[in-house]
């Protein structure tokens, strides 16, 4: 098994796993306890596989992820040199929108964040968008 065999065997398991700089955590079933001498043998390529995947947050269904690897400005004043971490905070701030909170969003709207993501090779659907939009 690869990488992401043992992801998706862990998470359709109804466990969950993470990277945690250079550790592997994970909670799984007692029914699915085999796959942790997997995930102990194949440790560098799960982590390589958590890195390389985009943030799975509620709500949000990530469409694409292709984070450029060069440079991007996104506005007049700014410019992206790290698309990746751009991305998943600009995730993690829709989220913050999706639930109330539009001070930790950046006081950004949809639209804006959204726009944000696609300048860097994203593309997400929002769960309950009209919600959002009211």
């Amino acid at each position: 098994m690869d990488g992401l065999e043992i992801i998706r065997t862990v998470e359709l398991s109804g466990g969950s796993i993470w990277a945690d700089g250079d550790f592997v955590g994970y909670r799984i079933p007692r029914s699915a306890a085999a796959i942790i001498a997997q995930i102990r043998d194949r440790k560098n390529d799960v982590l390589e596989a958590l890195r390389d995947r985009p943030p799975s947050l509620r709500g949000i269904r990530v469409v694409r992820w292709e984070p450029v690897d060069y440079p991007v400005q996104i506005d007049r004043w700014a410019a992206v040199t790290d698309a990746r971490k751009f991305a998943t905070s600009s995730l993690a701030q829709i989220e913050a929108l999706m639930s109330g909170g539009t001070w930790q969003s950046g006081n950004w709207t949809l639209s804006q964040l959204l726009d944000r993501l696609e300048t860097v090779g994203v593309t997400v659907e929002i769960e309950n968008k009209n919600r959002l939009l009211q």
